[in-house]
C-alpha cells in the first residue's frame, strides 16, 4: 500500500516488475480521495497506476518500494528479494505522497478480503507514517491478522523513539533502518515498539566502505516517462527488505502467519544474532535484531517455537525524575503458558530492588516482577546499567531471558528538555516577511543537549531536508508546538545563534566544517528597546517557516486524518 506503481501504458508496469504485477487486478486497488488524487480521474477507481507529483519532483516512491521487494530476474537493473512473488499495488497516497487516515483504513479492511472469502494478499507493506494511535485502524489490521494477512511497517524518519502509526499497531512488524555497516541510519525512528531491522541507507555515511553514500537502489522513473533505478534513503526502504524475505518464507510454507513468524523472530531465526540457549535480546535501535534472510528462509521449513519467555517492557528505565519503579510482566509466547518453568532470577546490583510475585497462568502471564529505585545507591548524574536474568526451562531446552535494567539519579542539566526542535539553516536576507530555510534537520533532547549536524549538499536528487550548499546563513532552533509550519512563534522555544535577539551570520564553505556550534533554547525573550528591532521580539516577526508542514513526510509518506 504506497503511492502505486508507474504504468507505462494500459497493460504494462515498470520492466522491471511488470511480469508480477497480479492481472488482471481486483476492482478497487485506488484508494485515494479526491482531495489527494491527481490521477486525472479524482476519487477512488480501479487504476492504482501513480501519475508522479502535479508540483515539484517525482519520486514514484510505491515503484522504488515494489522493485526491492519482487523485481524480476530479466537481465537488466536488478533483482527483488522476492523475485518470484507476485504484486498487487495498491494505492493509498496521492499528490506529493499525502494520504488521508480514511483512505488507509478503507484499504485495510479490503485487503482482508469479505467474510467467508479469503484475504486478498498474503503481506501487506506500509512504507508511510506518521499517524497517531487510531482503534479503527487497530481493529482492521487485527482483523486482516486473524484471517492470515501479515504487516510490514516503516518506523519512520524523525531520529525519535516516539510511537509512529501504523508501524506501532500491535500484529505489524516495524522496521528500522540501518546503512551499510549495519548501524542504526541517522534518521531511522527506534524504541520499545520497532520489531527488526533492514538496510535502509544513509546518504550521509559510507558504511560498506565503497567511497559513496548508502542509499537502497531500486526501480524508478524520470522526466516522468523514463524507466530507471535510482537510490533513496529511509524506513520506507527497509520495510520491503523484511516483506520479501517474508515472500521468501510463505512461499516455503504457506500456512505461516503472524505468530509464527514472530515466534521466529523472537528466537532469534530471522535476525543476524547468534542467541544460542539465551533469549535474544531486544533492543530499540535495532528490535530483535538486523534480518538475515538465509537464516529466515530456513526457518520457514521448521516448527514455530512456542515456548519463549517475554518481558513487557523488554527493557526498563528508571530514574529521580522519572519512573522510580516498574512492573515487568513475563508472558509465555504460545497457546500454552505450562510449557515454559522459571528457574531463577539473578541478584540485582545494590541501585535496585527486584520483589517477583506468581501471577495467573491461564492468562499466559508466568510471573510478575517488581522493580525500584534505590537513590541513596546511586551517584547523581551518573546512569547505571544492568541485566536481570531469568532462567528457565521450556519445552525444548533451558533458556535465559535478558531484561536491561537503567538507573540514574538525574541533575538539574540532564532534566533540561524542551521538547522537540527544528534547526534551520536560513538565508540573511528575508522574503516577503520569512526568512527562507535552505537547510532543516530535526532532534531531540539529550541528558539535557540537543545535538545536531547538516550535510554538504552532493547534487545527488533527491536533495535531503539536511543538505546545505556554500553559502551565509543565520542558525536558528526552536519549537513548533502549534504544528503550523512555523518555529518561534509567541509561547514555543526559540534559539538563534549566537544569542536569542542577537544573531550574527555563519558562512559555510566547501571542504571547511564547522564543529562545536552552541547556543541555548528557552521560552523566555529578552527585554528589548523600540530601537532594537533586530532583538526579540521583533515588530511583525512571522517566525521561521519549516521547509515541509510535515517535515516526518520524507521517505516515509505521511497520512492526515480527514
Amino acid at each position: 500500500m504506497d503511492t502505486g506503481l508507474y504504468r507505462a501504458s494500459s497493460d504494462n508496469w515498470h520492466q522491471d516488475i511488470n511480469a508480477n504485477v497480479i492481472s488482471p487486478l481486483p476492482p478497487g486497488t485506488d484508494f485515494v480521495s479526491a482531495q489527494f488524487d491527481n490521477d486525472g480521474e479524482p476519487g477512488r477507481d480501479n487504476n492504482p497506476a501513480d501519475p508522479g507529483n502535479s508540483v515539484g519532483g517525482s519520486v514514484y516512491h510505491g515503484t522504488h518500494v515494489a522493485g526491492t521487494v519482487a523485481a524480476v530476474v530479466n537481465g537488466s537493473g536488478g533483482g527483488g528479494v522476492a523475485f518470484e512473488s507476485t504484486l498487487l499495488p495498491v494505492r493509498v497516497l496521492g499528490d506529493g505522497g499525502s494520504g488521508s487516515s480514511a483512505d488507509l483504513l478503507a484499504a485495510l479492511q479490503w485487503v482482508a478480503g469479505s467474510p467467508g472469502g479469503q484475504p486478498l494478499a498474503d503481506i501487506v507493506n506500509l512504507s508511510l507514517g506518521g499517524l497517531p494511535f487510531i482503534q479503527s485502524m487497530q481493529n482492521a489490521i487485527s482483523n486482516a491478522t486473524n484471517r492470515g494477512v501479515i504487516f510490514v511497517a516503516a518506523a519512520g524518519n524523525s531520529a525519535t523513539s516516539t510511537e509512529s502509526y501504523p508501524a506501532a499497531f500491535d500484529d505489524v512488524f516495524a522496521v528500522s533502518a540501518v546503512d551499510g555497516a549495519g548501524e542504526l541510519a541517522s534518521y531511522s525512528n527506534f524504541g520499545t515498539w520497532v520489531d527488526l531491522a533492514a538496510p535502509g541507507g544513509d546518504a550521509s555515511r559510507d558504511g560498506n566502505g565503497d567511497g559513496r553514500g548508502d542509499v537502497v537502489v531500486s526501480t524508478s522513473v524520470i522526466n516522468g516517462s523514463e524507466e530507471t533505478y535510482i537510490g533513496l534513503q529511509g524506513t520506507s526502504m527497509a520495510a520491503p527488505h523484511v516483506s520479501g524475505v517474508l515472500a521468501l518464507m510463505k512461499g516455503e510454507n504457506a500456512a505461516l502467519d503472524y505468530e509464527d513468524i514472530n515466534g521466529f523472530l523472537m528466537a532469534g531465526d530471522l535476525t543476524v544474532a547468534d542467541c544460542g540457549s539465551q533469549n535474544c535480546p531486544r533492543t530499540e535501535q535495532l528490535g530483535w535484531g538486523l534480518l538475515d534472510a538465509s537464516k529466515a528462509a530456513s526457518a520457514a521449513q521448521a516448527t514455530p517455537i512456542r515456548d519463549l519467555l517475554t518481558a513487557t517492557p523488554a527493557v526498563v528505565s528508571l530514574s529521580s525524575e522519572g519512573a522510580r519503579t516498574a512492573s515487568v510482566a513475563l508472558d509465555v509466547y504460545g497457546d500454552d503458558p505450562s510449557t515454559v518453568t522459571i528457574n531463577s532470577i539473578s541478584e540485582p546490583p545494590a541501585w535496585l530492588s527486584i520483589d517477583s510475585e506468581p501471577a495467573d497462568n491461564d492468562s499466559g502471564v508466568s510471573f510478575n516482577i517488581a522493580l525500584s529505585l534505590n537513590l541513596a545507591a546511586l551517584e547523581p548524574g551518573i546512569s547505571e546499567r544492568t541485566t536481570l536474568e531469568v532462567a528457565y526451562q521450556g519445552e525444548s531446552q533451558v533458556r535465559t531471558l535478558e531484561i536491561p535494567v537503567v538507573g540514574q539519579q538525574v541533575t538539574d542539566q540532564q532534566a533540561r528538555d524542551a521538547g522537540r526542535h527544528f534547526v534551520l539553516l536560513v538565508s540573511p536576507e528575508p522574503d516577503g516577511g520569512f526568512f527562507q530555510t535552505e537547510a532543516q534537520t530535526n532532534v531531540v533532547a539529550e541528558n539535557g543537549q540537543y545535538r545536531f549536524v547538516f550535510e554538504p549538499d552532493d547534487g545527488v536528487p533527491p536533495k535531503e531536508l539536511n543538505e546545505v550548499s556554500p553559502g551565509n546563513y543565520i542558525l536558528v532552533a526552536g519549537s513548533d508546538l502549534d504544528n503550523d509550519g512555523l518555529i518561534c512563534h509567541g509561547g514555543e522555544a526559540c534559539a538563534e545563534y549566537p544569542v536569542a535577539g542577537l544573531r550574527q551570520e555563519i558562512t559555510i564553505s566547501a571542504g571547511n566544517p564547522i564543529e562545536g556550534i552552541r547556543m541555548t533554547t528557552s521560552y523566555s525573550r529578552p527585554s528589548i528597546s523600540a530601537a532594537s528591532p533586530e532583538q526579540l521580539p521583533r515588530p511583525d516577526f512571522q517566525g521561521y517557516q519549516l521547509l515541509s508542514p510535515n517535515p516526518d513526510a520524507t521517505n516515509v509518506k505521511a497520512l492526515s486524518q480527514p
